[in-house]
């Protein structure tokens, strides 16, 4: 993918920028009002159950809350990802929605799957369910339909390799310079997607040494918030933004 023309201010700085793109898949979602089919890509709704696949459970064995499906077979093609198969994502309905500050990783109240087309292709999924459902204050107002697009971006501010691989001679230390404004305005990390660079509302956890191998951005939901209508359909927190990280 040909990587996007610099601003004028930024040039000078092309060789250190232009080495940290990183293409990505970029997700738009839009609210349906009929019910979406058990394998297309969808946030909020009904998840593909099969009869391999038990529903997933929090510790206290209560069923999670399903965010988020992606069908790869609807997704354009993107290096180290799959090209086939379902990733789903699942959280718990407190106010936490499933994180655990003291193990980030462990996988007691969210759950990420991953059904191969194999395991679903000549199965019926399983449509007759008790499916959980959130409280009114969840993350998602509705369900939604997605749809995908290529695309690339440079390391944003908010990740903590920033200093070392754009800001190492302090040039860009100057927070409320005009150079500063245009790079974070052209590394814009926020939004829906898949792979390339996470967006984070405060520190970067992967700053503490139990995270750096944390480089893979799997997938990400951010809060669609529109306050001059005052309408919230996404929202995590305070405009928060939700993703979800691989060690590799």
């Amino acid at each position: 993918m040909d990587l996007p023309e610099l601003p004028n201010i930024l040039k000078q700085y092309e060789d250190r920028i232009n080495k940290t793109f990183k293409e990505y898949i970029a997700i738009k979602s839009q609210a349906v009002s009929e019910e979406l089919s058990p394998t297309q890509s969808k946030f909020g709704g009904k998840p593909l159950l099969i009869d391999e696949v038990e529903y997933p459970k929090n510790a206290a064995g209560q069923k999670l809350i399903f965010l988020a499906q992606i069908n790869f077979e609807e997704v354009p093609k993107l290096a180290d990802f799959p090209e086939t198969g379902i990733l789903q994502m699942f959280i718990s309905d407190n106010n936490l929605r499933g994180l655990d500050f003291a193990n980030r990783t462990k996988q007691d109240n969210f759950r990420v799957l991953y059904i191969s087309k194999e395991q679903f292709i000549n199965t019926n999924p399983i449509l007759d369910y008790d499916w959980p459902t959130p409280k009114e204050t969840f993350v998602l107002e509705n369900e939604f339909s997605l749809t995908f697009k290529r695309s690339i971006a440079s390391i944003p501010y908010v990740d903590f390799r920033y200093e070392s691989e754009i800001n190492y001679d302090k040039a860009f230390d100057d927070f409320y310079s005009e150079l500063v404004k245009t790079y974070l305005k052209f590394s814009d990390p926020t939004g829906h997607k898949i792979g390339g660079y996470p967006n984070f509302t405060q520190d970067d956890p992967r700053g503490n040494d139990k995270f750096t191998d944390y480089s893979t951005l799997l997938f990400q939901m951010d809060s669609e918030y529109y306050p001059k209508q005052n309408i919230a359909e996404i929202m995590w927190g305070d405009v928060g933004v939700a993703n979800f990280l691989l060690n590799q």
